[in-house]
Order: C-alpha cells, then structure tokens, then sequence
C-alpha cells in the first residue's frame, strides 16, 4: 500500500470570518492560521533558519537611542513576530513604556465603520475557560490611564484584519520538509528499510466488517511520514504452514528524496527573497570568487530589500507611538549593510581618488571653520569692485617660495595664486553609518568638484533623498544621507563640510611676509569659494 503526500501548488489561507457570538475576528477557524506558521516554523529546518536569521539582522544591535522605554528583549520579539506573521504587537503601557505582545494570542475586535477599535489576548484561545479574553483598546482609541494595542503591519491588497507572511507560498514546501524530515528520521531507526509486506497465511476474515476494520487499522497506523519501514500486514486465503515476509525495494528512491529535499528548500529561500544560502550557512556553487564574497553581496541585497524595509515599518511605529524622531537601528555587521559605500566590488568607489591631503611643507592652514553666512555674503560682494593694482600691493608684500612649484593635486577652478580652498567631512566623532565612518577616518579634503562627482557617481546608495533611495544623491547637501519614513525622506546624518582656506607659504625670513583672513584674501582677487547652497555646512539633522 502507498500514501503519496499531496501538496497544493498555492498555500489556501483559511477562511477569516465574523461570528455572530464572539466580539473578537479569529485568524482562521481555530486561528488555524497561526498554527499553520508555528507548525511551517518549528518543521522546517530552512525556514526556521531563515526566520531566525532575518530577525537577528533586522534588530541588528537595537535602537541608536537610549531604550529606557523598551527593552531590547521585548524589541527583538517584536522584530521576530514582524518576519514570522507578517504584523507584531506593540502594548503601549499605562506609564508610556512599549511592551511585546504575542502576535498569535492579539485577536482584532469586530471593526465598527471600517475601524478596529480594541483587541482582545487570551493565553490560550482554545480554552477560554481558563484564560479568559481580555479586551485592550486599539492605539488612538484609549484613555491615558490605560494600556493600548499598535499593530505593526504594512498594507497588504485583500486583507483587513490580518496580514499574511511574505512567505505564505512556501507553506506547503515548509510541510513538505518537515514530513520528509521524519521520514528520514523513521527510515533510520527501521534499519533503512523502505517496509515489509507480511503475508499472513492463515486465510482472510470472514466478514467484509472485520476486513474493512483490519484495512482501517493497518491505514491508520501505517500512512504518514513516521512510519517509514513499518510493516504492512496481509491476510491471504491460501493456507500455508509459515509466514513469509518480503522486502519492499523503491528504485532510486535517494534521487527522489535528494530532489524533494532540494526542492522543498529552494522554493522556501524564494519566497523568503533568499539571495544566496551562504549567508544562512547553505553552500552551493556559485559564481564568486570565495563564500566571504557572496556573503557579503547577499548580505548586502537582503539587507536592502528585506531588512530595511522591515527596520522602516518598526521605526515608523515607535515613532508614531513616542512622538519622537530621529530613530534607526544599529547595524549588526558594520560592513554589510546598505548603508556601506557600495553593494559589491564590481561597486565599490575608492574615495580617496576624490580626496587629497594638502602639502603643508607649501601651504599653511589660513582658516578652518564652518562658514559665517553674512559676513561670506558681504566679502563675496567685494569681488566684484577689487582692481588689479591693489591686488598686487598685497602680492608685492609676499616674497614666494616658489611661485612656480606644481600643486599637489589637482587645482580648483575657485583656487586663486596665494589662496584655495578644500573641504572637510566633519561632525560626529562617533559615527553609525559605514559612509560617515570612511570619510571620518580617511580625514580627507576635497575640492568642491570632486564633492559634485561623488554626488554623481553615487557613493552611498540607499541613502539617497530623491524617491529611490538607491538613486545619486547631492552629497554637498545631505552628506551620510536620510532615511525613509512613511510619508518623506529626511535628513538623520549630522556630518557637515568645513571649508579650510589654505596660504600659499611666503619667504619666512622675509620681514614684509603677512598673514591674510579669508576676507582679505578676497580682497586681494582670490576667488574664495561660497557656495549659494549653504546647506553643505549644516547637519542634514539639524535642517
């Protein structure tokens, strides 16, 4: 006898309906649904790892803030629930501290004009008696001296009360690999026997009853993954003295197993958005040159395209609920996150072809700090009614040391004979991103075009403050960049450009040999640079 285990080619969500006797919307019958993804969690080994692994990496190191009003246990359970159910609850306390609450015990009450208003828990939804349904009012809808229920969710077509998990078509193959793992399992403890067919020579029942109740038995006990190698019993109508017994073979049975398994798991990683298996610890061939390699450029996509995402939708939601800004996850590998200067070799800018460090055995440091907005305006005006002759009285006071020496770099269209001008990254000294943390450690300058063709040639993707975060961003203006919210992207670096006037040293033993400020270097027809757009010296976080 052969049971075959018949799969769906689509997970069939149960049915979600309101009941005329209940306050409360059950996520299924029985809330079927949840012990469906429970069950696909704890069965598969693929997506279990996968579940575990998007959650770590989705609440990295915590919050960049000081957490006073969430733990980090409760935060990561949030982040677990958001990658398991597709949605988590958040119980927002009587003293305004955020708590977890188990997504599969958060039943919605019955909407009233459209709106959920309250939500009901029970440890056990199966036996009210003992645990009894507790309604808790929906965030918005309750009064300061009680708690209150935010469910983090994002907007899914067809669904109202509950969201599905991104990776609902792979239930079926979650399943499949659960019964497979058992069968495994069972096959080894039978001796790696596929079963035995008993022929019972003793003659058959005599009633169709009893046959009927010997088949139903043998089905009952014989059907399914954990009986792998059991024994099939046959009742016969020739009678022989002994009970033969023989051996069931299935030809190529590792090839089919070898190709369920693979199957099963593939399909899983799919619908879980799965780049590549090597950061799940899954090797398989590839087209890297080493595992560090696709590692770090799978990390990177299923950052961008699964955690990000999930990170936004929390960060979203505490800050709805706190009425606070500002928030962001700590990465939890520094070197593998979107917010790397680049997503692979093959993307990688070296920034030190757009910096320079300056020769100062040529140059002095005249000036170094962030712009003087009204006194630039009324120096920059000057440039204009300066005349050669005064600019020569001053050049004439200087004895160069060598007025012909080649600049070290290449020279700025705004750099003058005496003067120029270059650029810092300066600000926090303690930066998050990995951007932020390259510039602050190379301590470079740049010209104010090479700023533009970093701008251009898109350095930091995934920050970018255009409507792709991924698309070339002004790094004058927003330096590290922004981050998404639900409505507008805005500016969380607090990273600024100084502007560093450099003197072209003169003759020290000259005694007519003199120092110039910015503004008198203007005065003297160099072109200082001032740029109109003056957000390159403020803090994308303080605009």
């Amino acid at each position: 006898m052969i049971e075959l285990i018949k799969l769906a080619a689509d997970y069939v969500r149960p049915v979600i309906k309101e009941s005329m006797s209940k306050d409360w919307v059950m996520n299924g019958e029985d809330n079927q649904m949840y012990k469906d993804i429970i069950n696909s969690y704890y069965g598969s080994a693929t997506n279990s790892a996968i579940i575990n692994s998007y959650s770590r990496f989705t609440f990295g190191k915590g919050l960049n803030i000081q957490q006073d009003f969430i733990s980090k246990k409760d935060l990561s359970k949030i982040c677990a629930d958001l990658v398991m159910f597709g949605e988590a609850s958040i119980e927002i306390l009587k003293d305004g501290n955020l708590k977890h609450a188990d997504k599969s015990k958060i039943l919605p009450a019955k909407a009233k004009d459209g709106k959920i208003e309250s939500y009901f828990y029970s440890f056990d939804w199966m036996d009210l008696r003992k645990y009894p349904a507790k309604e808790i009012k929906a965030f918005g809808y309750g009064q300061g001296s009680e708690s209150q229920i935010y469910i983090v969710s994002s907007y899914q077509i067809g669904q109202f009360y509950f969201n599905n998990p991104s990776y609902i078509s792979a239930l079926p193959y979650c399943e499949l690999e659960s019964e497979l793992a058992n069968y495994y399992v069972n096959h080894v403890k039978n001796g790696l026997s596929f079963g035995h067919v008993i022929n019972v020579n003793g003659g058959k029942p005599e009633s169709e009853e009893d046959i009927k109740k010997h088949s139903q038995k043998i089905r009952n006990e014989l059907t399914g993954s954990t009986n792998a190698g059991k024994f099939l019993l046959s009742f016969n109508n020739n009678k022989e003295e002994a009970t033969t017994v023989e051996a069931l073979e299935v030809s190529s049975a590792h090839e089919q197993y070898t190709f369920l398994t693979q199957e099963a798991q593939d399909k899983i990683c799919v619908a879980h958005k799965v780049v590549s298996g090597a950061i799940l610890g899954i090797n398989k061939a590839s087209g890297f040159s080493s595992t560090a390699d696709e590692i770090e450029v799978a990390f990177n996509e299923t950052y961008i395209n699964v955690i990000q995402p999930l990170q936004e939708l929390l960060i979203d939601a505490i800050e709805e609920i706190k009425g606070i800004s500002n928030l962001d996850f700590i990465p939890l590998r520094q070197k593998a996150t979107e917010e790397n200067f680049a997503l692979s070799k093959e993307f990688k800018i070296d920034l030190d072809a757009y910096g320079e460090d300056i020769d100062l055995a040529q140059w002095e440091l005249l000036e170094s700090a962030p712009v003087d907005y009204e006194n630039e305006d009324e120096t920059q005006n000057l440039i204009t009614s300066l005349n050669e002759e005064y600019r020569l009285q001053i050049i004439g006071k200087v004895s160069l040391a060598s007025a012909g020496t080649a600049r070290p770099n290449s020279k700025s269209e705004i750099d003058g004979e005496l003067f120029k001008s270059r650029y810092r990254y300066s600000g926090n000294q303690n930066p998050e991103r990995s951007f932020c943390k390259l510039m602050m450690s190379k301590n470079k300058l740049y010209r104010k075009e090479d700023i533009d063709m970093m701008s251009m040639k898109n350095v930091n993707p995934g920050f970018g403050m255009s409507p792709s975060p991924n698309a070339p961003y002004d790094i004058w203006a927003w330096k590290g960049g922004g981050k998404l919210s639900a409505s507008f992207r805005f500016g969380t670096c607090k990273h600024f450009w100084v502007r560093e006037t450099y003197l072209l040293k003169a003759d020290v033993n000259n005694p007519l040999a003199e120092r110039f400020t910015a503004a008198q270097a203007r005065k003297a027809g160099e072109i200082l640079p001032t740029p109109e757009d003056k957000r390159g010296y403020i803090a994308p976080h303080d605009m």
